[in-house]
């Protein structure tokens, strides 16, 4: 059965699940609700637990919340998870910096009442950010270790957004950029970025001061 991944016709949160899926070469399909108001008043009575989205269908399973999708991605098919008690310690580490990097950039930035005042604070604050990040990839190659973890695609994705809006902030910390690059060129990702089924655009939602059409002046 193909595996669905429900989620807004956007980048967001989803994308990290679409870009594991693809690097591991599993088949899915994306569905979308038709509107924010159809999404409300299915929302509980969709069921799921905690219903939210993005949410994945495998089945009979429904999964929500994006990293619950991504650990029940990787324990499915025994992958990009950790084998040993350390290595998961280091993958639930990297996904707690990586889910406060992400948010931090959603909440004071790209809802921020005064925008353009927060986003080149945010922007100038750039390196200290990441500081946690460049001193553990000094020392590994991935997020989490010496191997590619579920993580990474949330992290990459992540710092994806921050590229697009200014492409020279990864310059100050060489070894983040070093490993953003290294994902990127990772061969399925690289393959999907680069055919029909990846959509760069948008990748907020309309309530967003950057990342979609209504907001494209202040890219």
């Amino acid at each position: 059965m193909v595996l669905q991944v429900y989620y807004w016709d956007l980048r967001a949160l989803a994308e990290p699940i679409r870009l594991m899926l693809e690097h591991m070469g599993v088949e899915y399909e994306n569905a979308h609700p038709e509107s924010a108001e159809q999404w409300f008043a299915q929302k509980y009575n969709s069921g799921l637990e905690y219903p939210n989205i993005p949410y994945l269908i495998d089945g009979d399973v429904k999964v929500t919340q994006s990293f619950s999708v991504m650990r029940y991605l990787s324990r499915k098919f025994n992958a990009l998870g950790g084998d040993t008690e350390a290595e998961k310690q280091k993958i639930d580490t990297a996904e707690g910096f990586c889910g406060d990097l992400r948010m931090n950039l959603i909440k004071s930035v790209w809802f921020a009442p005064n925008y353009n005042i927060a986003r080149a604070q945010y922007f100038s604050d750039m390196p200290g950010k990441l500081l946690s990040l460049e001193s553990v990839l000094v020392k590994q190659k991935w997020s989490a270790g010496d191997k590619l973890s579920y993580v990474d695609f949330a992290m990459c994705e992540c710092l994806d957004w921050h590229v697009m809006m200014e492409p020279r902030c990864l310059d100050a910390t060489p070894y983040v950029k070093k490993y953003y690059e290294a994902f990127f060129a990772l061969p399925k990702i690289s393959a999907y970025r680069t055919s029909g089924r990846f959509k760069n655009w948008p990748v907020s939602g309309g309530a967003a001061h950057w990342g979609n059409d209504n907001n494209k002046a202040k890219m």
